[in-house]
């Protein structure tokens, strides 16, 4: 980001509540004004999205992009860089491939969120789907809520914290990686070991918990590696 960029932020209305749908703002067009706009100010701010796909992907640059409205999917996929703060939910695979940065979901998410990501944090207030945190490889998932499904499928590293219950296989196929829950597993434990919470972990998921606003006791979790053959 040149430091000579305007630090203000620069709203977007996409759409007001009187438009219908078939006036909607395609992916590409919106994805057009936020490049355009980031090369005025290192913040932006959407209002009114309706379900695109594929909102700001692929930011190669740091920055805030501040989003009301209902995303679809692949939200922030292939980020290195930006700061995605989305109010409101959306759909799956948000954060595909995340290489830097983060994303902030003020609500549920689809499928799949935190696919094959290897770096940055990941934020969801709200429950995600199934499949949440596949092919991890780096980086940091928290979940303030339940998992619809498995967690952490073929992970190799990373962290995860849920504070709800997995209703799924926790780390199927995994060879790495950590979970912290504070809710209960349907299934799965064959592939994990739950080991003593240590007061370093305490302090680290305290750090996440304070900073982020999210509701769970650090104490009372319990924390999972990955990748054990019982």
């Amino acid at each position: 980001m040149n430091e000579g960029l305007d630090s203000g932020m620069i709203g977007m209305i996409l759409q007001d509540e009187n438009e219908t749908d078939d006036r909607k703002q395609t992916s590409t067009e919106i994805n057009r004004m936020i490049q355009e706009n980031l090369g005025r100010s290192k913040r932006v701010k959407i209002t009114g999205l309706k379900g695109q796909n594929n909102i700001a992907v692929g930011m190669m640059m740091d920055c805030e992009i501040d989003i009301s409205g209902e995303a679809g999917d692949l939200l922030g996929a292939l980020n290195s860089g930006a700061i995605i703060i989305l109010d409101g939910n959306c759909g799956d695979l948000a954060g595909d491939t995340l290489l830097k940065g983060g994303i902030i979901v003020m609500g549920r998410s689809g499928e799949m969120t935190g696919a094959c990501m290897q770096n940055g944090i990941i934020v969801i207030k709200g429950d995600a789907g199934n499949g949440a945190g596949t092919r991890m490889g780096g980086g940091t998932l928290i979940i303030e809520g339940s998992v619809k499904g498995d967690l952490g499928s073929f992970m190799s590293d990373g962290t995860v914290i849920v504070t709800g219950d997995i209703k799924g296989g926790i780390c199927p196929g995994a060879t790495g990686g950590t979970v912290y829950l504070g809710g209960g597993v349907d299934r799965g434990l064959e592939n994990v070991e739950m080991v003593p919470l240590t007061s370093k972990d305490v302090a680290k998921l305290s750090k996440y918990i304070d900073h982020y606003k999210i509701s769970a006791q650090p104490s009372t979790m319990r924390k999972f590696k990955g990748g054990v053959l019982l």
